[in-house]
């Protein structure tokens, strides 16, 4: 008897291991899906940031040509 409940025993542990370590992998794989979409939500942001910037640039020069015309 005690053999048979140290193999259940054994049993319930190695599922709660793998359900554990499934829990692991998941929370893991959200953590680099949620870094992912940060990166890329902040790379599209920088691009328009830069396209205001070279507008604003674009802009001036513009008005200083104006000028000396």
């Amino acid at each position: 008897m005690l053999n048979l409940t140290f193999l259940h025993f054994e049993t319930q542990e190695r599922e709660r291991r793998r359900q554990h370590m499934a829990l692991v992998r998941q929370l893991e794989a959200r953590r680099k899906f949620v870094e992912r979409e940060k990166k890329k939500h902040q790379m599209i942001l920088d691009r328009l940031i830069l396209r205001e910037k070279r507008m604003a640039i674009r802009k001036r020069d513009s008005e200083i040509l104006a000028q000396i015309r």
